[in-house]
């Protein structure tokens, strides 16, 4: 049996479409490769990269940095919230002709002629003041710059330059999207800030770097993208869709309309294991706080993940849920539906079950954990309620996700 994984990160609460097995002969194989540390956490501080990433810079130079640093007087001045996590990467180019840029290997590989997709929030810091080395006075590295991602074969090599972004103009962060295609195979990647071209002299500037997807294979052509349909179609996953949600004696071709469906308490009690809480009570649920929270609200939660030929949730997805169970539990007037969705490549039908049950394993997860069941409720939306267009690979990855929907507030 061959695989394909589809594992989306953006601003949303998200599951992959594509964790099916499929037949021996099956042409397409739609893959993920993940990096380390794609949100640049670490402490802050100047001239060290983040954990993860190796510095690739000009010998006697500086490596990036780790922002915001506080009291801003000791850094660059660098004073903007991160995007995602406390921490992002700061990187310049110099009047010197110098630039930074970083590298790490990637955990997979990047095969040539395949299709790929990335994503990374970027912003430009109005301030980021340093001495230029022109001149030795200090200035404010402030010009836009762009970002190159470039593929290799160990790090810190430049062999294919896969995509450049725009020069980026936005004083906040902006999430911006790109496609490749190697030229050859890559087990290394890097992330390069450099100047906008054409310019006749170098100049100062910076780049603030944060929240990085996974990159992600997508179909070359529509060709590919109407045999991903077809065997999403025609695969077995239906039996591995149902084993989260085992089949009912009626049909499973049900309306998107239907109506909340419990979970079932009488077994789902058998698995609990509360969570041990330590500190404060949780009062905010994907960062928006307890008084804050109206019925009806939906919420979108990042990074939650299946392994592949699974409905598993794979363990980088039990720091967030546990977060979620947290608040459930220390906030028990508070009920809520988890609602799955997809996007319309499948048929309806194959949808609605997909979406049913991945929602249905995360209401799974909570109660295991100690919440109560009957505060929670699932329900499959399938590909009925897009919230991006379905005619991009950028659009359709928005519209799979799993999302929080508050029912009661107890007020």
């Amino acid at each position: 049996m061959s695989r394909f994984q589809y594992l989306i990160t953006l601003t949303t609460l998200v599951f992959s479409l594509g964790n099916f097995s499929m037949p021996l002969n099956a042409q397409f194989e739609l893959d993920t490769v993940l990096l380390t540390n794609p949100s640049f956490e670490d402490e802050p501080r100047n001239s060290v990269p983040p954990w993860g990433w190796i510095d690739c810079g000009f010998r006697g130079e500086t490596p990036p940095d780790v922002h915001p640093i506080y009291p801003p007087s000791e850094g660059w001045r660098v004073t903007m919230a991160a995007q995602d996590g406390k921490t992002y990467m700061g990187m310049v180019v110099r009047d010197n002709d110098t630039w930074e840029r970083v590298s790490q290997p990637i955990n997979g590989t990047l095969q040539k002629g395949k299709c790929y997709e990335f994503s990374i929030w970027l912003a430009r810091s109005p301030s980021y003041v340093s001495l230029s080395h022109m001149t030795g006075q200090p200035t404010n590295y402030t010009t836009p710059t762009v970002l190159r991602i470039w593929g290799g074969e160990s790090l810190c090599d430049r062999s294919s330059l896969l995509a450049e972004s725009a020069a980026v103009r936005n004083h906040s962060w902006e999430e911006y999207h790109f496609q490749f295609n190697p030229s050859s195979d890559y087990e290394f990647i890097m992330l390069e800030v450099y100047y906008e071209t054409p310019v006749l002299f170098p100049y100062n500037g910076n780049l603030l770097l944060d929240n990085s997807s996974p990159i992600i294979r997508i179909p070359c052509n529509e060709t590919e993208m109407l045999e991903m349909e077809k065997l999403l179609t025609e695969t077995t996953a239906e039996e591995d869709v149902l084993a989260v949600n085992p089949p009912q004696t009626q049909s499973t071709s049900v309306a998107a309309n239907e109506p909340e469906v419990k979970s079932d308490q009488s077994k789902d009690k058998q698995n609990i294991n509360p969570i041990e809480r330590t500190g404060p009570p949780v009062r905010s649920l994907g960062g928006i706080h307890r008084s804050k929270l109206k019925e009806g609200q939906v919420i979108q939660i990042n990074r939650l993940y299946f392994d592949a030929d699974t409905f598993h949730i794979r363990s980088e997805s039990y720091e967030n849920l546990d977060q979620i169970a947290y608040f459930l539990i220390d906030n028990p007037e508070v009920s809520v539906e988890i609602g799955g969705h997809t996007n319309d490549l499948p048929s309806e039908d194959y949808c609605y079950r997909l979406s049913k049950s991945r929602a249905r394993a995360v209401t799974k997860y909570l109660i295991s954990k100690g919440v109560d069941p009957d505060r929670l409720t699932y329900k499959g939306y399938g590909k009925s309620q897009p919230i991006a267009t379905n005619r991009t690979a950028a659009g359709r990855s928005m519209n799979q996700r799993v999302e929080i929907k508050i029912l009661r507030t107890g007020e």
